[in-house]
């Protein structure tokens, strides 16, 4: 067997910025990309058997406090919350703060 020895080009870590494939601001190849988000107002768990019992007018009582934030989701992840709103005759959700990566709010 025949081994060959490599040799790599050490990365520097200000040549690692620079030539990233999306600079932090320019988001031109992905603008027009949609995205889907889910507002979440609450959870509600219940057994198997209320879930068969469930009809017109029954009633789910959610986890959150009527004065809770919503949250806005991405993917699973929260990226924002905000409360609920009327924006003509749908709802709307007026933004109050965003969710960083570290999980830190922008309030």
């Amino acid at each position: 067997m025949s081994v060959d020895t490599m040799n790599y080009k050490e990365l520097h870590e200000e040549n690692a910025t620079q030539n990233k494939l999306l600079g932090v601001n320019d988001i031109s190849l992905i603008s027009t990309i949609e995205v889907v988000l889910d507002v979440v107002i609450g959870r509600a768990r219940i057994s198997v058997s209320d879930l068969y019992e469930l009809n017109r007018g029954s009633v789910l009582e959610l986890d959150a406090d009527v004065n809770s934030p919503v949250q806005i989701m991405l993917n699973d992840n929260v990226v924002a919350q905000g409360i609920l709103v009327v924006s003509g005759d749908n709802y709307g959700v007026e933004i109050t703060n965003t969710i960083h990566d570290d999980g830190a709010s922008d309030s």
